[in-house]
């Protein structure tokens, strides 16, 4: 039994004429993803949900735009603990984005490097 459920594959793709379903940590890493592609207020069912629009501004800090994804994520992913976003690398319009965690249950710590396009 897993504690993190099944659903629809993020994104929606078919296999053998069938929708692909995930589960278990899969889909805490499909959630981020979602999370850190929406941007807030574009979601009509949650307008809280995605990251906050300050942080595709090419002005922030890289330390501020780690924050505003670790708030979105918090806010967003509650299957997940010790949560910690870092900027490991920046190209023209790009910030690559470590993200760590633990997800509820487990002791084993994931991470993902994440690329966050920015207005250039």
């Amino acid at each position: 039994m897993t504690i993190f459920g099944q659903g629809f594959a993020y994104p929606m793709r078919t296999a053998a004429g069938r929708l692909v379903m995930t589960a278990g940590e899969a889909r805490i890493f499909e959630s981020i993803q979602l999370i850190l592609e929406t941007p807030q207020g574009t979601c009509p069912l949650d307008p809280r949900f995605g990251i906050e629009l300050a942080a595709y501004e090419p002005v922030r800090s890289p330390t501020e735009v780690a924050w505003h994804i670790a708030r979105a994520i918090e806010r967003s992913e509650p299957r997940i603990a010790d949560l910690e976003v870092a900027v490991v690398g920046a190209e023209e319009g790009t910030l690559y984005v470590d993200i760590r965690f633990v997800p509820i249950g487990s002791t084993v710590q994931r991470n993902w490097v994440f690329p966050f396009y920015r207005k250039v």
